[in-house]
């Protein structure tokens, strides 16, 4: 008896449905104006081949290659080239790069240096 007048407490959790995404709810979207729209899907290729161990960068050439295509039908418009133009600056600045990124490798940080007069590499 005492059984059954606890049964109420111990339900099953209710499962909340899982949310519907739209294609402009995806997370990275931004991606396709201000990143995507500045690199290209065989410069992405080139600085993989080049890695000295690509298998460390794999990861990172699988999401490239998928949000290029999804940015292939994403109605957005490409950034202003001014977005993309080196930053010139004096205060003092922290530059990390990843040697297995296929999309900012180091060669790119080291070009973002040039207007960084107080940047460290």
């Amino acid at each position: 008896m005492l059984l059954r007048s606890l049964r109420p407490y111990f339900r099953k959790p209710r499962q909340r449905p899982e949310p519907v995404r739209h294609p402009q709810q995806r997370p990275g979207c931004v991606d396709c104006r201000e990143t995507v729209s500045f690199s290209d899907p065989a410069q992405t290729q080139a600085i993989y081949d080049t890695m000295l161990m690509p298998q460390l960068g794999q990861g990172r050439l699988v999401a490239a290659q998928q949000s290029y295509e999804f940015c292939s039908f994403w109605p957005v418009e490409a950034a202003p080239a001014s977005e993309h133009r080196p930053v010139n600056s004096t205060i003092p600045t922290l530059v990390l790069q990843g040697r297995y990124d296929v999309q900012t490798n180091s060669e790119m940080g080291i070009m973002v240096m040039e207007g960084l007069r107080n940047g460290t590499f």
